[in-house]
């Protein structure tokens, strides 16, 4: 026998053992993965919680921007609320958790929203180190709604204004509340009990009627003040509007009155308006218009206008007295998206009054850019 076959016989028995001892193996397959599924239920952005059936979509933005005021007192009470001798520099950050679900009674939803502001130059409002609140919490069954959030008294968004918001349709600061919305065929029907930050067990109880039709809507909203400021008294606010949006151009139209300086009255929470009439703006007016239009010029371009103008400002200290003293607020407003998630806008706002009382100074001239970076 020779080397060479040795060497072969060896090989041949190595292979079979190699081989019955593999047929022996035990392969243990790996568990399956359960990817994120897309949920096309509620729109784009919406993802299943593994596991369960829940959606959740994440989103919120970064923004960046810069201002000027001509505005020279220290109540920084233009409609930016920027100070003069400044770039009025500014960060935001926003992230909005939105989980909803499907059952007997309707969908189910939670809504958060978490933002933080950093503004060194106005630190006297925001703080050098800047600030992270809890912008909104609440919870939705069908129709019913509670927690915090915006009042009822905004329509559900209806009225409010193109450009950067900065009209005052009285719908004033979020509030924890307790509300059900009827919608059914383009009309809706809200009702909601607000607290009003009294201490007091009586809420202020707010209601609004809606219709909406092809491009055309219409609304009405009535807000009842428990108590009004520094008064024990009550008060009451009310608006009309119309709106018609295309894919292109969108117009809306409000009037808005108040019997007193009340917390949805127009121009109520603006601040006091210091050199500029002291007392305007700051409690609030009586009647009030607001006219606001946009058009979309590109598919990345988009321009707004709105005005407002407001008849006999009631008296901070006395927010049932007039001031016999209107005013009137414009803005003009650009958005130009040059990629998508990317936005940058540019504005400018002007404020004064009409025949303005001895001692008050011109109007004030404020202008921002912004950017902000969503996802």
């Amino acid at each position: 026998m020779t080397i060479k076959s040795l060497l072969l016989g060896s090989a041949a028995s190595l292979v079979a053992v190699s081989g019955a001892q593999a047929a022996d193996a035990i392969i243990i397959e790996p568990e399956p993965v359960e990817y994120v599924r897309v949920c096309d239920a509620y729109g784009a952005g919406f993802y299943y919680i593994p596991g369960t059936e829940t959606c959740l979509s994440i989103n919120g933005y970064v923004r960046f921007q810069l201002g000027f005021s001509t505005d020279d007192d220290a109540a920084n009470n233009g409609l930016y609320g920027f100070e003069d001798d400044t770039y009025n520099a500014s960060v935001r950050g926003r992230l909005n958790f939105d989980a909803r679900s499907e059952t007997e009674f309707g969908t189910l939803r939670s809504y958060l929203r978490i933002q933080g502001d950093l503004a060194p130059d106005l630190d006297s409002t925001i703080g050098e180190d800047g600030n992270v609140d809890m912008e909104a919490a609440y919870i939705q069954l069908g129709g019913l709604v509670m927690g915090y959030r915006g009042s009822f008294y905004s329509v559900d968004g209806m009225s409010d204004v193109y450009g950067d918001d900065t009209m005052n349709d009285g719908s004033g600061s979020d509030t924890i509340l307790v509300g059900y919305t009827y919608a059914a065929n383009g009309l809706a029907i809200g009702i909601s009990v607000e607290d009003d930050d009294t201490n007091d067990f009586a809420p202020d109880v707010v209601g609004y009627v809606s219709y909406g039709w092809d491009a055309f809507g219409l609304f009405a909203a009535v807000a009842y003040d428990e108590e009004v400021t520094v008064t024990d008294d009550d008060g009451w606010a009310a608006k009309i509007g119309a709106t018609y949006a295309t894919d292109r151009f969108g117009f809306k139209l409000i009037g808005l009155y108040a019997d007193s300086g009340n917390a949805h009255a127009p121009g109520t929470g603006d601040g006091e308006l210091g050199d500029l009439g002291g007392t305007a703006f700051g409690g609030g007016a009586e009647w009030s218009v607001i006219a606001s239009m946009e058009y979309a010029a590109t598919d990345n371009l988009t321009l707004a206008l709105s005005g407002q103008y407001f008849w006999d400002f009631y008296e901070v200290a006395d927010p049932f007295d007039g001031t016999g003293v209107d005013g009137y607020q414009v803005e003009a407003a650009m958005v130009w998206e040059p990629v998508e998630n990317f936005s940058i806008l540019t504005g400018v706002a002007y404020r004064d009054l009409v025949d303005e009382p001895d001692g008050a100074d011109d109007g004030e001239l404020e202008g921002v850019i912004r950017f902000t970076r969503s996802f």
